[in-house]
């Protein structure tokens, strides 16, 4: 469920549905390792999939400094201690090829598509009735920042948007239909 609600100054508010904590938690469980990490990743980091899954094993340091694919800018992030442990933990064992999340190939990394086809088992296996994406990471990010910031403009930094009015805010399931 979603509604768009126009703010003054022409700013424009899309509600939608984001993971609760105990929603993600379980979800999380029903994950594979690999997965799981690359939700991690993105619920922490508020990356598209297409920078997570294009993450390559020499980007990964304490502070992740990388491009973003879709727009081009800059994007730094210093990682949790608890994920920047699972991170290297992750790529002691798992040597695929140059991108963190590789293929048994050598010379690819995971598709977007794989992703979001796990996403799907996952919540289905987890009895989760609202529509979980590979977006849903980015929406859990906005949501955070913004419940601890009480700032659109926060959960704007944390997306890396740079236009106040094209605001996306992403809003509790409880919230839109109360």
């Amino acid at each position: 469920m979603q509604k768009i609600i126009k703010k003054r100054g022409g700013s424009i508010y899309l509600n939608m549905r984001v993971m609760k904590i105990n929603d993600i938690e379980r979800f999380s469980s029903y994950l594979d390792y690999r997965t799981n990490l690359i939700f991690l990743i993105g619920n922490e980091t508020g990356l598209r999939i297409s920078d997570i899954i294009n993450l390559k094993r020499a980007d990964i340091k304490r502070t992740l400094r990388i491009k973003e694919k879709k727009t081009g800018k800059k994007f730094k992030h210093k990682f949790s201690d608890e994920l920047y442990d699972l991170i290297i933990n992750y790529m002691k064992y798992n040597k695929f090829n140059e991108y963190l999340f590789g293929t048994n190939s050598k010379k690819h990394h995971i598709t977007r598509q794989a992703v979001w086809k796990a996403f799907k088992k996952a919540a289905k296996e987890a009895g989760e009735q609202s529509n979980i994406g590979t977006h849903s990471m980015r929406k859990n990010k906005a949501w955070k920042v913004f419940t601890e910031t009480n700032s659109i403009k926060e959960a704007r930094k944390a997306l890396n948007h740079d236009n106040s009015n094209c605001i996306i805010y992403y809003n509790w399931r409880d919230d839109i239909e109360n």
